[in-house]
């Protein structure tokens, strides 16, 4: 039971620092996207950009699950090695 609550604490740690790493790339790529459209786009239009979004959203929050899942993994057996 501690193992898979401490798997799980780690999981969330790591999708709440993917949802910050989000923030982060999406407040400046939107920052450039809005001072200046046409330099920035690289030729992608708005509706695409909305695309982009959405998969990078899933992906960051997939990859930063699964990177809490072996971390969790990984570091039990370093704090618990006789478990």
């Amino acid at each position: 039971m501690k193992k898979i609550f401490y798997i799980s604490a780690s999981m969330l740690l790591f999708l709440l620092l993917s949802f910050i790493l989000h923030a982060v790339i999406e407040i400046s790529v939107i920052s450039l996207l809005a001072r200046d459209f046409d330099k920035y786009s690289l030729g992608i239009n708005w509706q695409n950009w909305f695309l982009i979004h959405g998969v990078g959203t899933f992906a960051l929050a997939f990859l930063g699950l699964a990177a809490g899942y072996f971390v969790g993994q990984r570091w039990w057996k370093y704090i618990y090695p006789h478990t």
